[in-house]
């Protein structure tokens, strides 16, 4: 909690608008603060930082991993200290699929593909922060066996659409010609991210299973 609080000191208005902003116009934030107008913008990694923050205080408020078996939620303990970062992976996944398909599009160098999958990330993980936060509220067990299991789903769409957004902005895409460029890249981005996912959960149960054998 005391980390959480020195970290959203600063949190002000000035922010609140930029998360707003970001929320509609990512790609064009991330192209703004690339072309020099970074005192217009918070610096995304800043950004992304409290995001995580706020993301696993909401995850340890809500008991939204968790077990009533004693032994289990040691395993569970295990795998939130191993895992913290996994949350990252998706700024991995975009920046590979950007950089694949439009590595030669405006002259954007790696930095810069990589501000804009920062900016991305920080709005994906704001919009799980607050489709989260029912379960601050609703304690009940089927109602998280519901929200896991179709959440799951309906934020893979919405993780697309702001992507989609973004790339469009940032690139400047013309939809009607250039669709099948974006549309690689965001199964790029799928791909990529759903296979980072499965090697990171393959590495915390080897991990795990160390921890609990020793």
């Amino acid at each position: 909690m005391d980390e959480i609080w020195q970290a959203l000191r600063w949190f002000e208005m000035e922010l609140v608008q930029a998360a707003y902003k970001l929320l509609t116009k990512p790609g064009l934030v991330a192209r703004e603060y690339v072309m020099g107008m970074r005192k217009k913008h918070q610096h995304p990694l800043k950004l992304l930082l409290v995001a995580l923050g706020i993301l696993m205080l909401v995850i340890d408020k809500a008991n939204y991993i968790h077990s009533a078996d004693t032994a289990t939620n040691r395993v569970i303990e295990l795998v939130k200290e191993y895992g913290k970062w996994s949350f990252s992976l998706g700024i991995i996944a975009i920046t590979v699929g950007t950089l694949t398909v439009f590595w030669k599009r405006l002259r954007y160098n790696f930095t810069e593909h990589l501000v804009l999958a920062t900016y991305c990330h920080f709005v994906i993980i704001a919009l799980n922060i607050l489709n989260l936060l029912p379960n601050l509220f609703i304690n009940d067990a089927q109602w998280q066996l519901w929200h896991k299991h179709y959440s799951q789903i309906y934020m893979d769409i919405v993780d697309v659409v702001i992507l989609a957004m973004a790339f469009t902005q940032f690139f400047f895409l013309r939809l009607r010609t250039e669709w099948w460029k974006l549309l690689i890249a965001l199964v790029l981005y799928i791909s990529i991210k759903r296979g980072l996912i499965y090697l990171y959960a393959w590495l915390l149960v080897k991990l795990t299973m160390n921890q609990i054998i020793k």
